[in-house]
């Protein structure tokens, strides 16, 4: 009966989480069926060893932090295909057709700048900004001090404001703004 309950909150943690694993997974790895791979992996890994007993008092920083190595193994093994159109597949919440289409060029502008950055700076861009999570959640999600995850979204949002100045039409200039500029989430 315990292995059940146990079972049962691991499916609704999941649950949760699921949508940020797959969008986080898709933006690391620009390829559909590896994004659906490193969830699907990282989802059996947590899934085992969460039914031992072995539970964490962050699930969300965990589950992120096992789809990350699974994404760092991938990549030593050379193994990543890119696909320049498996972005167009991240859910984008709900949205009228309006606001979908005034929105559109702003979207290819600040995913293309996103794709832009390091990948280390990319990663704390999707994780802090994209996903909300914390600064302390995310250094444990990418394994360095929440300090690191300051400095490095420091620097992804100056290099952000440098591509996306001379991209973004006049009239959505704030909405750039609103996503670069600082944002404080403890």
């Amino acid at each position: 009966m315990l292995k059940r309950g146990r079972s049962t909150k691991f499916e609704e943690l999941l649950q949760v989480n699921i949508d940020a694993l797959y969008r986080t997974a898709l933006r690391l790895s620009q390829d559909r069926a590896l994004a659906e791979d490193l969830v699907q992996d990282a989802s059996l890994r947590a899934y085992r060893t969460y039914t031992n007993g072995t539970v964490p008092d962050n699930f969300r920083a965990w589950i992120f932090r096992i789809m990350i190595n699974l994404h760092i193994d991938h990549q030593r093994r050379g193994s990543l295909p890119t696909d320049p159109k498996a972005l167009d597949d991240l859910p984008t919440g709900d949205q009228g057709p309006a606001q979908s289409f005034a929105n559109a060029r702003l979207g290819r502008d600040i995913a293309a700048a996103v794709d832009g950055l390091p990948e280390d700076l990319r990663l704390v861009v999707q994780l802090v900004l994209v996903e909300g999570m914390s600064y302390r959640d995310a250094g444990v999600s990418i394994d360095c001090p929440e300090g690191t995850v300051r400095s490095r979204l420091n620097r992804a949002r100056m290099l952000l404001r440098e591509k996306l100045a001379d991209h973004a039409p006049e009239s959505t200039g704030d909405r750039v703004l609103r996503f670069t500029k600082r944002k404080e989430v403890s």
